[in-house]
C-alpha cells in the first residue's frame, strides 16, 4: 500500500512543477486513501484544466470548494472551470462568492475580473480589476 504523505508530496512536486499528466495520475492514486482533502482535488481540477479536461475540472474543483468552502483560490478556479464549459451563470455565482470574501491577491483579483467580463457583469468586473 503506497504512503499517503509520500504520495502527497510527490502530487505537490508535480503540481509545482507543472506536469500536469503526473498531476493527474498522482491525484487519482491519493484519493482513495485522503478522499476528504480539498487539495488534493484542487490540484486535481487545476491539471485537468491545464489539460483540456474542463468537464472534469468543473467536478473536481466542485468538490474541493464543497470540502474547503473558504478559499478563494479554489473558488475562482472553479469559477474559471465553469466559464470554460458556457456555464456562465454558475461561475457568475461562484465569482461572487468569491469576491464576497474579500480577496488581496492580484492575480485572483484580475481573474475575477476575466470572469466577471465573460459573463456580462461589467459592474462587478470594474473593481476587481481596479483592486487587482
Amino acid at each position: 500500500m503506497p504512503d499517503p504523505a509520500q504520495l502527497y508530496e510527490q502530487l505537490a512536486k508535480a503540481f509545482d512543477q507543472r506536469v500536469w499528466p503526473e498531476v493527474r495520475e498522482r491525484a487519482v492514486r491519493l484519493l482513495p486513501l485522503a478522499p476528504r482533502h480539498p487539495g488534493v482535488y484542487y490540484m486535481l481540477g487545476v491539471a485537468n484544466m491545464e489539460s483540456g479536461q474542463a468537464a472534469a475540472a468543473v467536478e473536481a474543483l466542485r468538490r474541493a470548494t464543497l470540502l474547503e468552502p473558504q478559499r478563494v483560490g479554489f473558488i475562482v478556479q472553479y469559477a474559471k472551470a465553469l466559464m470554460a464549459v458556457r456555464r456562465n451563470r454558475d461561475a457568475k455565482e461562484a465569482a461572487d462568492r468569491a469576491m464576497a470574501r474579500s480577496p488581496t491577491d492580484p492575480a485572483t483579483l484580475d481573474m475575477l475580473g476575466v470572469i466577471f467580463t465573460h459573463v456580462g457583469d461589467f459592474a462587478s468586473a470594474v473593481p476587481a480589476f481596479r483592486q487587482a
